[in-house]
């Protein structure tokens, strides 16, 4: 091999050489650059499924709020609706509903009134009840004046059981508001019934509206077993619901 030659080789040899690490340099800011961008690119996406993982929480989250409420309101309402039908049975099998029929118990209870009658509680005198009328095919309700063995009488618009004189506070408004005027003619339970006393199993019965009522004066006494029950409330209207 001649000088020139081997010089020319040699030459060569550098410059490939010399190229060769640029090479590596370029491919190596090319790989850096890529990698970056792949960084970048799986950074972008990290963010995007962070961000979709997110709001798939929240939506999540809404779900299960917006169940919880659906919940609460399915378990109020069948609270509710459970209790509403064991109050009505409680109410159906103790009480019975009733209708006012006529003006014999003015102030007290108006025409077609309802109310709801106890069926499992004692008579006691004084008390409203809801009966069947004697002699005829309705019910009606009357005040319970004389319960068994009563002597009953009444005398310048005061009531005597057995000689002694018994206060209607139900009628004290009722005599405020006619004044001087008598809601109670005088009579003895024998003059209108027959006998001296009430007999056993028996109730002596009157309207409130003493003037205008229908009562034991006129169909004598009422047996025990046509005694519905004992007027506890005034149901209807609404606006005049009371307890008695």
């Amino acid at each position: 091999m001649s000088k020139s030659h081997k010089k020319g080789h040699k030459r060569n040899s550098k410059v490939t050489s010399l190229e060769k690490p640029k090479q590596k340099s370029k491919a190596k800011k090319k790989h850096r650059k890529k990698s970056s961008r792949v960084k970048t690119k799986k950074n972008g996406h990290s963010k995007k499924t962070k961000g979709i993982s997110q709001s798939a929480k929240k939506k999540k989250e809404i779900k299960k709020k917006k169940l919880s409420r659906k919940k609460m309101f399915y378990m109020i309402g069948t609270a509710f609706l459970i209790s509403f039908v064991l109050y009505v049975g409680i109410f159906m099998a103790l009480f019975s509903v009733g209708k006012m029929d006529g003006y014999s118990m003015l102030p007290t209870l108006n025409n077609d009134e309802v109310v709801a009658v106890s069926r499992r509680k004692k008579v006691a005198r004084f008390d409203m009840v809801y009966m069947n009328t004697p002699g005829r095919e309705d019910k009606s309700v009357r005040r319970v004046i004389g319960v068994t063995g009563d002597e009953i009488s009444f005398k310048d618009d005061e009531l005597f059981i057995n000689g002694e004189g018994k206060e209607e506070k139900y009628l004290i408004g009722k005599k405020k508001s006619v004044g001087s005027m008598i809601l109670t003619d005088d009579f003895n339970l024998n003059e209108v019934t027959g006998q001296t006393k009430v007999p056993k199993g028996k109730y002596f019965v009157l309207g409130d509206n003493r003037k205008s009522s229908t009562d034991s004066r006129y169909y004598g006494f009422v047996s025990k077993k046509d005694i519905i029950g004992k007027v506890e409330l005034r149901l209807f209207p609404l606006s005049k619901f009371k307890v008695f």
